[in-house]
């Protein structure tokens, strides 16, 4: 059970009026703003635009001899940022002409800047007239 002994009055007196205070906050916001390459001039984030394109392939071979007799059937996949997989059409032949062209918007934050600096991009290019449960 607690009780009440007293009540306790006391005023706080800021160094600087509350206006100047909010300006001063503001202006350091900004200035921080403009020195971050991630913002704009506006403050909001930047975004950039990343494409990624994948023309075709040049001479494919097959990394096993057991398949050198049959006809390729070349697809690849890749994987970029944050963004689902991509996987493309099945094309024949040892020279595809895949064309494909994807773009992305990304922000530019800390996490995009991690992975462009410890990732990657890894495009995967397969065979899907081979049977992988002959590979040993």
């Amino acid at each position: 059970m607690a009780f009440g002994v007293g009540r306790l009055l006391y005023k706080m007196r800021m160094r600087k009026p509350l206006d100047e205070a909010v300006k001063w906050f503001n202006q350091s916001k900004q200035l921080s703003h403009q020195r971050n390459p991630l913002y704009s001039s506006k403050g909001a984030m930047k975004f950039k635009n990343i494409t990624i394109k994948v023309e075709h392939a040049s001479n494919l071979k097959h990394t096993h001899d057991v398949y050198s007799g049959q006809t390729m059937r070349p697809y690849f996949s890749y994987c970029f940022y944050s963004f689902p997989d991509v996987y493309s059409a099945t094309l024949d032949g040892k020279n595809p002409n895949f064309g494909s062209v994807k773009h992305y918007e990304v922000e530019l934050n800390e996490q995009f800047t991690d992975y462009l600096t410890t990732q990657t991009l890894a495009i995967y290019v397969m065979d899907d007239a081979v049977d992988g449960s002959k590979e040993g």
